[in-house]
C-alpha cells in the first residue's frame, strides 16, 4: 500500500485505547472484542484544521478550482498509474454534475485522522482515522470492518423493522457477507457481520468502515497544504 512506503513519525502518540482496544490478548479470532475508537488530531495543527474546514466548504460548494489549486504536482488518483492534476481531474470527472468526488470528500474529511512527519521537514495528515490506524497485519481488510458509530443496532434480519438482537460501538467485526439485499424490498444495502461475542446479525453497509475505503494523504511543505493522494482499494 502506498502509505507504507512513506517514512513518517506520528506527531502525537495517542493513547492505545484511542486506536485499538483489545479486551482479550492473542491472535485475532471470533470471540475477541476489539474496538477502533475515533481519533482526530487535526486540531493539533491549527493550519491543517483551518485548511480542512476550507476544503470541506469547497467540497460542499463543488469548488473545483480550490481543489485543483491544492493538488500536489504528483497527486495520485488510483493504483493504476494516474498521476498529476490532469489525471486527477479526468479520473474523478471533477467537472461533471454527477462526479462522485464531492460525496467522497465529505465522508473522508469528516472521518477524523492522524498527523505525521516525513522526517525531511514536511508535515502531513492522513484521513479518515479508520484507514490511517488500521492494523492490516491483524485484521485483513477484506475480512474485517469497523462499526463507525456508537450503540449501532445489529438486526436479526436485514430489515430496520426486524428484531434488534445486539448492538456494537466502534467494534471491529468479521464481515460474513458484505452484500445482502434488504428483506424489506427497498434499496438499502446490508452486510452480515459477526461480533466479537460470536453473535451474527445485520447492519446497514453504510455504517461499516474498511481499511481499503477512500482515503486521503495531505502534506504541508513551505507553509502550504496539498493533497498527495485520494485512493481506494489496496
Amino acid at each position: 500500500m502506498l502509505r507504507r512506503t512513506i517514512s513518517r513519525r506520528r506527531i502525537v502518540a495517542w493513547p492505545q485505547a484511542l486506536v485499538i482496544s483489545m479486551l482479550c490478548a492473542g491472535s485475532v479470532a471470533v470471540g475477541q472484542d476489539a474496538r477502533l475508537l475515533p481519533v482526530d488530531e487535526a486540531s493539533n495543527d491549527p493550519s491543517f484544521f483551518a485548511f480542512r474546514m476550507t476544503l470541506m466548504e469547497a467540497a460542499a460548494n463543488r469548488d473545483t478550482s480550490f481543489v485543483i489549486r491544492h493538488l500536489a504536482p504528483d497527486v495520485k488518483s488510483n493504483f493504476g498509474g494516474d498521476v498529476g492534476a490532469a489525471d486527477f481531474s479526468r479520473f474523478w470527472r471533477i467537472g461533471d454534475l454527477d462526479s462522485p468526488l464531492w460525496g467522497i470528500l465529505a465522508k473522508v474529511l469528516g472521518g477524523g485522522g492522524v498527523l505525521w512527519e516525513d522526517g525531511v521537514g514536511g508535515n502531513g495528515f492522513e484521513a479518515p482515522y479508520w484507514t490511517a490506524v488500521w492494523d492490516v497485519d491483524k485484521y485483513n481488510p477484506f475480512d474485517y470492518g469497523v462499526i463507525l458509530s456508537e450503540n449501532e443496532p445489529v438486526y436479526a434480519r436485514p430489515d430496520l423493522e426486524s428484531v434488534v438482537g445486539d448492538s456494537a460501538s466502534f467494534e471491529i467485526v468479521r464481515i460474513a457477507n458484505p452484500y445482502v439485499l434488504s428483506a424489506a424490498g427497498d434499496d438499502r444495502q446490508w452486510s452480515e457481520v459477526e461480533l466479537g461475542s460470536g453473535n451474527v446479525g445485520y447492519v446497514p453497509s453504510s455504517v461499516i468502515g474498511s481499511a481499503v475505503d477512500h482515503r486521503m494523504m495531505f502534506r504541508k511543505v513551505g507553509g502550504r497544504w496539498t493533497i498527495l493522494w485520494l485512493l481506494a482499494g489496496d
